[in-house]
């Protein structure tokens, strides 16, 4: 049973990393797919993490009917205070923006987490069939 346990835990551990990062790849290409381009300026930036390459910056942009906008996203490509920037933006609710460089770092969980069910099927799969290929002694 023990056996089993494990590997079922592993495909929700890698479920999960994929859905986690799936739902940021899909609003990403959403935004990019459907939005409104835009150059704004950096305002701000903070670092996410010691760990990560990811950096919250903040820009300020002009709409297309000429409001001003300043709004905060994630973004992987170095950039500096004051730089000029192209982003998109969901004309429905422009404080939500994309820069468009994070598809691919995101992916990259999706493809961490797919790795993770197919390990855990396998290893479930395996035991499965070695529980079944067991025949039981049969002592006379």
């Amino acid at each position: 049973m023990k056996n089993k346990i494990v590997p079922l835990i592993i495909i929700l551990v890698g479920t999960a990393i994929m859905a986690f990062t799936l739902s940021y790849v899909i609003k990403s290409s959403g935004i990019k797919k459907n939005g409104i381009s835009a150059e704004g300026t950096v305002k701000s930036i903070r670092q996410m993490g010691s760990k990560t390459e990811l950096k919250k910056v903040t820009v300020s942009f002009n709409t297309t009917d000429g409001s001003e906008v300043t709004a905060t996203a994630s973004k992987r490509e170095f950039v500096s205070v004051g730089d000029k920037v192209v982003l998109w933006y969901d004309k429905a609710d422009p404080q939500k923006i994309d820069f468009g460089d994070t598809i691919r770092y995101n992916m990259r969980g999706v493809f961490i987490g797919g790795i993770f069910v197919i390990l855990g099927l396998y290893f479930f799969i395996m035991h499965r069939v070695r529980d079944k290929s067991v025949i039981p002694k049969v002592s006379v």
